[in-house]
C-alpha cells in the first residue's frame, strides 16, 4: 500500500512539472499545494527507500513548489535528509545525488546561508562532472553565480553567467537562455553598465512572456523595472513593479510579493513620499522575515533607514542600519556592508556636528570595488555636498585620516563590538 501510494504521488510531481513552467503554473501549484501531505509522505518513502528514480522524478517539481511558495526551510531540511540518506554507487544515482545537493544549495542561497550554498553547489558540480548533460549542471552554476554577486564578485559572477548561457544553449531551454540573460542583466546594473543591463532583462522578459511561466515573469518584471528607476525612468518602472505583484499574488509566489513592495517603497522614496515607501518597506520585511530570506530582510532594512532619515526619525535609522550591518556582515554580503555605511554616513550628515564624520565614513563605500554603482553614484553626491560644507583642509585632512582607516575598523566603531576572526578577514580582504 506504502509503495503505490509513493509511486502514484511521486508521479502526480511528475507529471505537474511541466505544467509548473509554462502557462498551466497557477493550477499545478493549486493541485501540489491540495495534495501535499501525500506529497510530503511520497518524498519520505522514495528517500527512506532509496528509491531513486522516484527521487529523480518528483525532485524538480517538489523543489519548484518550494521555491515559489517561499518554503526555503523546508526544502532545505528535506534535500539534506536526501543527500545524507543517499550513498551514491552508480551514475544514475550520482545523477540524483548531485542535483538534490543542488536544490539544496539553492534553498540556501535563498536564506542567505551563502557559505554552505557554495558548498553544496561546488559538491553538485563535482558529483555532475562525468554524468547528466548541460540541463544537470546548470542550476548550481547560476546560483554560485548569484552568491558571487551578493559579495560583490563581479568579475566571478560573469564567469558562472557566460557558462550558465552556453549550458542553456546546449540545453536547448528557453527559460534557462532567459535566465542567464538575468543573470548578465543583474551583473550589468551591479557595475552601471545600465544601458547593457536593460538590454539583457529586455530580451528575457520577452523570452519568458512567450514561455508564459508566470514565477519568471514576476521576477524579470521586477527585475527590469529596477533597472529602469536607477535610470531615471520612473514613470515608466512603476507599471512593472504593479504587474510583478499582481502577478505574483495570483500565484502566492511570497519572494516576489516582498520584492514588488520593496521596489514600489524604493520608487516612492526617490519620489519623496517617504511615509508611503516606510509602509512598503514594512510590509515586505513582515514577508521577509516569515521566508527566512536574509537578504531580503537586509534590503528592507537598509531601506527602512534611509525612510526613517526622512522622516526624520534619526535614532530608529540607526537602529535599522546597525541590524542591517549585523545580518550582511553575517552572511558576508559586502556590498549590502558597504550601502549601510553610505545610509549611515547619509544620517550623521544632517545631526548637529556630524558634517566630519559622515565625510570620513562616506569615502569607504565610495572607493571599494565591491560597491554597486548605483551607491556608488549616491556616495558621490554625497561626498560632494559634504565638501562643499566644509574649508577645504578639512575635507582634506578627513580624506587623509579615512584612507588610513580600515574598514574593518569603521565597522566595529559603529557596532561598538570586536568582531569574529572570519568576518575581520572578509572585511580587510
Amino acid at each position: 500500500m506504502q509503495t503505490s501510494h509513493g509511486r502514484y504521488f511521486t508521479g502526480f510531481l511528475h507529471q505537474r512539472f511541466a505544467r509548473l513552467n509554462d502557462s498551466g503554473q497557477a493550477k499545478a501549484l493549486v493541485e501540489i499545494g491540495q495534495e501535499i501531505e501525500n506529497v510530503r509522505a511520497a518524498w519520505q518513502w522514495a528517500v527512506g527507500g532509496r528509491h531513486i528514480e522516484a527521487i529523480g522524478q518528483c525532485l524538480e517539481g517538489l523543489a519548484l513548489f518550494y521555491t515559489i511558495r517561499g518554503w526555503y526551510q523546508e526544502g532545505e531540511a528535506a534535500f539534506g535528509q536526501a543527500a545524507a540518506a543517499l550513498e551514491p554507487t552508480s551514475s544514475s544515482s550520482e545523477l540524483v545525488f548531485g542535483n538534490i545537493l543542488a536544490q539544496q544549495g539553492a534553498c540556501c542561497y535563498y536564506l542567505g546561508r551563502y557559505d554552505q550554498a557554495v558548498i553544496l553547489l561546488e559538491k553538485s558540480l563535482e558529483s555532475l562532472r562525468t554524468v547528466g548533460g548541460p540541463r544537470d549542471k546548470i542550476l548550481a552554476q547560476y546560483y554560485l553565480g548569484g552568491v558571487a554577486i551578493r559579495r560583490g564578485e563581479y568579475a566571478r559572477a560573469e564567469a558562472f553567467a557566460l557558462e550558465c548561457a552556453s549550458l542553456a544553449n546546449a540545453s536547448g531551454s528557453p527559460l534557462w537562455v532567459a535566465r542567464a540573460l538575468t543573470m548578465r542583466g543583474s551583473i550589468a546594473t551591479s557595475i552601471g553598465k545600465n544601458s547593457d543591463a536593460k538590454g539583457y532583462l529586455q530580451e528575457s522578459l520577452a523570452i519568458i512572456k512567450e514561455i508564459g511561466e508566470k514565477r519568471s515573469v514576476a521576477l524579470a518584471l521586477n527585475n527590469l523595472g529596477t533597472i529602469l528607476r536607477q535610470m531615471g525612468e520612473l514613470a515608466e518602472a512603476r507599471p512593472y513593479f504593479e504587474e510583478s505583484l499582481v502577478i505574483a499574488r495570483e500565484i502566492g509566489y511570497r519572494q516576489a510579493i516582498a520584492l514588488s513592495l520593496s521596489n514600489l517603497g524604493q520608487l516612492a522614496y526617490v519620489l519623496g513620499d517617504s511615509a508611503r515607501a516606510w509602509g512598503y518597506f514594512q510590509e515586505s520585511l513582515v514577508i521577509a522575515r516569515e521566508l527566512g530570506s536574509r537578504l531580503l530582510i537586509i534590503s528592507n532594512l537598509i531601506y527602512l533607514g534611509d525612510a526613517a532619515i526622512q522622516l526624520g526619525e534619526y535614532a530608529a535609522s540607526r537602529g535599522y542600519f546597525k541590524d542591517a550591518l549585523k545580518l550582511s556582515l553575517e552572511i558576508r554580503a559586502i556590498p549590502a556592508v558597504l550601502l549601510v555605511l553610505v545610509g549611515m554616513a547619509d544620517l550623521f550628515s544632517r545631526q548637529d556636528g556630524g558634517l566630519e564624520h559622515a565625510a570620513e565614513l562616506v569615502l569607504h563605500p565610495l572607493h571599494h570595488p565591491a560597491t554597486e554603482r548605483a551607491d556608488r553614484d549616491r556616495a558621490e553626491r554625497l561626498r560632494d555636498t559634504l565638501k562643499a560644507a566644509l574649508a577645504e583642509p578639512v575635507f582634506d585632512s578627513l580624506t587623509a585620516r579615512s584612507r588610513a582607516c580600515a574598514l574593518v575598523d569603521v565597522v566595529e566603531e559603529i557596532l561598538g563590538v570586536t568582531l569574529p576572526e572570519s568576518q575581520r578577514a572578509m572585511l580587510q580582504g
